[in-house]
């Protein structure tokens, strides 16, 4: 646990020009990223005074050998004069723990005291949780009698928090949303190379029932006005485990870096593997995707994103 936690926010004002391309910056007037270690660009680095995640092994504070996904769509917006604002956090929770680590709750609270007013008139937010909830379960309750009850209870909670995550910030008046449903967290090396029997097969079902209640919430929102983009990470993981050299990727099972020496030892490798090495695994370590895995979200996000623009006159 960590004693403070600061925040840290990337600002680049500007304003929008008018254009007729389906791109995002020039659609929306800003665009604000919400999550956990997932979408953190080193905010929870900076909060610790620079010590996690250690770096290196990572880059630059960022839980992976590269940027994540979030900075390359941030780039875009601060290119174009627009602002941006990242308040992700590694270890984030979609439902708000005792932790020191600010959860959706108190990132959406941050945004409305600090980044709301200067957020123009078609903020879009990014909002990317659920995976830690899930991991944390599956920690908490996996040795347990009703491990299945609970895990899936805490999945469900989580796309629930979600929402209301969601609805906390279109209150500040964000009506685009993009919404990341959460990747098969059962078949990444933290769950199945190195966790207890069973524990990948009760991480999948608990990402399949977040997954669903997904669904459910997004539906809700979009019959109350709002404009909630679902972006399929659970898709696109699966088709780089399908088709790994698709992605220039050679290599979807093992990590760049192991848990521990011992780890490493029992498959052969080195604890910490060589940077050409990392850039042929999909996971940089047991749960983050390596540089190249978050250009490919980042390249699904936008595809998915960018919408039909208006006309001028509108």
């Amino acid at each position: 646990m960590f004693r403070t936690v600061m925040f840290g926010l990337v600002l680049a004002p500007g304003i929008a020009s008018q254009s007729t391309a389906a791109s995002l910056d020039e659609t929306y007037s800003s665009f604000w990223a919400f999550g956990d270690s997932l979408s953190d660009p080193g905010n929870l680095f900076a909060a610790t005074g620079g010590t996690t995640p250690p770096s290196p092994p990572y880059f630059a504070g960022r839980f992976s050998n590269g940027p994540v996904w979030a900075e390359s769509i941030a780039a875009e917006f601060t290119a174009a004069g627009l602002v941006s604002g990242n308040f992700a956090f590694g270890g984030a929770t979609a439902v708000t723990n005792a932790d020191a680590i600010p959860d959706l709750a108190q990132q959406t609270l941050i945004y409305a005291g600090t980044a709301a007013p200067v957020a123009g008139s078609r903020p879009l937010a990014s909002v990317f949780f659920g995976a830690n909830d899930v991991l944390d379960a599956v920690n908490t309750f996996g040795a347990q009698a009703d491990a299945v009850a609970q895990v899936g209870a805490a999945a469900i909670a989580a796309a629930n928090a979600v929402g209301a995550g969601i609805g906390t910030l279109a209150a500040t008046g964000i009506r685009d949303f993009a919404v990341w449903n959460l990747p098969d967290i059962g078949r990444t090396p933290g769950l199945a190379l190195f966790a207890p029997a069973g524990a990948a097969a009760l991480a999948s079902y608990a990402v399949s029932l977040f997954n669903a209640q997904l669904d459910t919430v997004i539906a809700g929102l979009g019959a109350v006005g709002l404009t909630v983009t679902e972006i399929d990470t659970f898709g696109l993981f699966n088709s780089v485990l399908s088709d790994p050299a698709a992605f220039g990727l050679t290599d979807t099972t093992l990590p760049c870096v192991f848990p521990n020496a011992q780890a490493a030892a029992a498959f052969g490798q080195p604890q910490i593997c060589a940077p050409d090495v990392a850039n042929q695994r999909l996971f940089f370590d047991s749960i983050h995707p390596n540089a190249i895995g978050h250009q490919a979200m980042a390249a699904n996000f936008t595809a998915t994103s960018a919408p039909i623009p208006l006309p001028a006159t509108a």
